[in-house]
């Protein structure tokens, strides 16, 4: 299928899930390979959990300068943070803290985009769930002003956030 628009706005990413120990060099060599941005997970495998529970897949923010991470970083929420897709509500609220704890893990990070997976009803998962609390708790996140818009200057054509 031929790319629509303006070829020259095109920006292809590469996912990166190993090797985040050293986080510079991956994007350098996705860099070499002519990719714009890395997307890495925000959480490490079997990570996922709120507060002191979650465990980050970079050890600091200081793994990249704040420009690089504003620029180059995509972050990747955990795909088994939907709360329709929970067994219980507290399960459920579970999951939805453990998202908003991601969220604000890539907000500290000063990440401009993030990658949310669809909800579990959309996967084709069984169940009477539509998607409505995932919504509800991205919303939420996005009100309370977790990835507040920036203002755009402009010669930044891209937008603030994208979900």
């Amino acid at each position: 299928m031929p790319v629509r628009g303006d070829p020259d706005s095109l920006l292809v990413g590469q996912e990166v899930d190993s090797h985040l120990d050293d986080l510079r060099s991956a994007l350098n060599r996705s860099a070499s390979d002519r990719f714009d941005f890395v997307s890495i997970p925000l959480a490490a495998p079997g990570g996922q959990g709120v507060g002191a529970d979650f465990v980050p897949s970079v050890e600091s923010c200081f793994a990249l300068e704040a420009e690089k991470w504003h620029t180059a970083v995509l972050g990747r929420v955990s795909e088994s943070l939907d709360p329709d897709a929970a067994s219980s509500p507290a399960e459920a609220e579970v999951r939805r803290a453990s998202l908003e704890t991601e969220l604000r893990w890539a907000s500290h990070l000063g990440l401009r985009s993030v990658l949310l997976p669809p909800p579990m009803s959309a996967r084709g998962a069984s169940g009477d769930s539509f998607g409505c609390s995932y919504a509800r708790a991205v919303g939420d996140l996005l009100l309370a002003g977790l990835f507040a818009l920036e203002a755009v200057h402009e010669d930044d054509s891209a937008s603030p956030v994208a979900l």
